[in-house]
């Protein structure tokens, strides 16, 4: 009986998508084993990625898949010999990601960034702003980020994004040579500069950063002191 209730129409999805959650392993007990009528369904905003002995066999984006056709399952129809009929469940994993786009993320500097400034010398500058991501390549971000836990949220890569887009930021900062006096004028420069830089590097990780913003530039009280009085002489004159 129990071999006969496994034959019977299952649904594999994701249904309760937190929107926090980047990568979500569905939950493949025994009782819970892929058969041949099993249905996969992959909503807009998703993909789906079946794993076999630590390898990432197929991959499926929105729609609904039978499974027992060997046309949306190759590759483990290949492997498993699977051509003509599931003689045994597949007993590998399924991931679902989320490749919608992570909005209005945080970032900001911890320690402050030294430039060289023309004017006032060594100038310390702190900052923050927003960016987004998405998952690009979920395949790659598989293998770079999620390994085989069982679930990956956004908490889980903010810290280490934080601190990728601060480091190239500040360089960014202390190469452009851009006055002091001038910062607040250069934010989008700034941010398409360090954005551009960091393509490549989320890229390698299966992210994509959709967008940059600086939101602020913040320099020392004793500068900006200066620099307001430097400004108030120069409109006296």
């Amino acid at each position: 009986m129990g071999w006969l209730r496994n034959q019977f129409r299952k649904v594999i999805q994701w249904e309760d998508q937190d929107a926090n959650t980047l990568v979500y392993k569905y939950p493949l007990e025994k009782k819970q084993e892929i058969m041949r009528k099993s249905v996969l369904v992959v909503n807009p905003g998703q993909k789906a990625i079946f794993v076999q002995e630590g390898k990432i066999a197929d991959t499926f984006g929105p729609g609904t898949y039978e499974l027992s056709d060997i046309k949306n399952i190759p590759i483990l129809t290949t492997l498993y010999n699977w051509k003509f009929a599931w003689e045994s469940p597949y007993t590998g994993d399924v991931y679902f990601i989320s490749t919608k786009q992570n909005i209005n993320m945080k970032w900001g500097t911890t320690n402050p960034v030294m430039m060289r400034d023309q004017d006032f010398g060594m100038v310390r500058v702190r900052g923050f702003g927003t960016y987004s991501f998405s998952v690009g390549m979920p395949t790659q971000a598989m293998d770079e980020l999620c390994g085989s836990m069982g679930k990956l949220t956004v908490k889980h890569v903010d810290d280490y994004f934080r601190k990728v887009i601060t480091s190239t930021l500040s360089n960014v900062i202390a190469e452009s040579e851009i006055p002091a006096l001038d910062l607040s004028m250069h934010y989008e420069e700034l941010a398409k500069a360090a954005q551009a830089r960091l393509k490549d590097d989320f890229a390698k990780i299966g992210i994509e950063l959709d967008a940059l913003f600086v939101e602020n530039l913040s320099l020392p009280e004793d500068v900006e002191k200066m620099m307001d009085k430097r400004t108030s002489v120069g409109v006296m004159n």
